[in-house]
């Protein structure tokens, strides 16, 4: 049953129709696409294990982990450099740094510990990007049209979003088991060996799946066809929908550690440009806290992501595996906790 509105049938031009520009948002949406071309043309895609493999893939971490390194920081910039934003947070300001170094403490000495939180962590960052991307959506459905700002159409596309998800999941598990590797094999050696060697129950999984998907993605587009909006103005919206949707095929296509690598990157390069944005809008409309501030700034933006990718290649020669998996832990603890807070308020 669709919503009822009395403006349904206007047909208003959107104030803006982009988060910033349509270079901008093109780069946002598909930034991560020329990063897995690259992949491509590696042994990344190649037999696992072996050393060829094993070197492409180190190329392949060092080269996410140091935009991811650079991204997981501006979130310190847009707390702990506005005042108000930690006077709000008082408990979350001391409380989440103590909490994050003792798990992650815990990690770095305890195997059983770092695994739990690999598995946990790896799950929350696939959460964290998949509604990033649902957040965005969202906010070009609310800038376009009364009809596609309801919330019973943002729940009918989070639905769309992780029955597409679980699809996704199936599918790698039917094709590409093949190229597990590391966790993603230890994982998958945690099933039953009975259902590992029957393929016909993924497939029967994936008919089912990809028929209730199928279904929502119908539900979703007789709702979204109903908005008065021009395809001109949809497609900054569409283009980050079908990058979404390509970026989950990724993992069917080349498989979970290439999927799960430049779903990374994407994350990354999304929230770096979409931290500028906001910061930048922010600043537009008066006076800015200095840390947002310096991220409004593209020659600030610049000089941040400069320092932060000359720290991580300085540290990157002393970091053990301890050491890695403290920082990493903690890091992303942070991350995920404040930057739910910083965006809580504007959804």
């Amino acid at each position: 049953m669709s919503d009822a509105l009395p403006d349904a049938t206007a047909t208003t031009m959107p104030r803006t129709l982009f988060v910033r520009g349509p270079v901008f948002d093109v780069v946002m949406a598909w930034g991560w696409l020329p990063f897995f071309i690259w992949l491509c043309t590696t042994d990344l895609l190649t037999a696992p294990a072996t050393k060829a493999y094993r070197a492409a893939f180190a190329t392949a971490m060092v080269a996410v982990l140091s935009v991811n390194f650079i991204h997981r920081h501006f979130v310190y910039l847009l707390f702990f450099g506005d005042r108000q934003r930690r006077e709000q947070h008082r408990l979350a300001t001391w409380a989440a740094p103590l909490a994050a170094i003792a798990l992650a403490t815990a990690a770095a000495f305890v195997p059983v510990v770092a695994t739990a939180a690999a598995v946990i962590l790896g799950s929350w960052n696939v959460w964290h990007t998949l509604m990033q991307r649902h957040g965005l959506a969202r906010a070009y459905a609310v800038s376009l049209s009364p009809v596609l700002a309801t919330q019973q159409h943002g729940r009918s596309e989070l639905a769309v979003l992780w029955a597409a998800t679980v699809t996704t999941a199936i599918a790698v598990m039917r094709f590409q088991t093949a190229t597990f590797f590391g966790p993603a094999r230890r994982v998958w050696e945690t099933l039953p060996l009975s259902i590992r060697r029957e393929p016909r129950i993924f497939t029967a999984l994936l008919v089912v799946s990809a028929a209730v998907t199928a279904v929502l993605v119908w539900r979703w587009w007789r709702h979204e066809r109903q908005a008065p909006v021009p395809a001109v103005w949809r497609w900054p919206r569409t283009s980050l929908l079908a990058s979404t949707g390509a970026l989950l095929l990724v993992f069917v296509v080349a498989g979970p550690i290439v999927g799960y690598i430049v779903f990374g990157f994407a994350h990354a390069v999304e929230y770096i440009l979409f931290a500028h944005a906001f910061s930048r809008r922010q600043a537009s409309r008066g006076p800015i806290a200095r840390g947002p501030g310096l991220l409004a700034a593209p020659l600030g933006l610049t000089i941040v992501s400069a320092v932060l990718l000359a720290t991580f290649a300085l540290a990157w020669p002393v970091w053990n595996t301890r050491l890695f998996i403290f920082y990493f832990t903690t890091t992303s603890l942070l991350h995920y906790i404040y930057d739910g807070l910083i965006w809580r308020r504007k959804r």
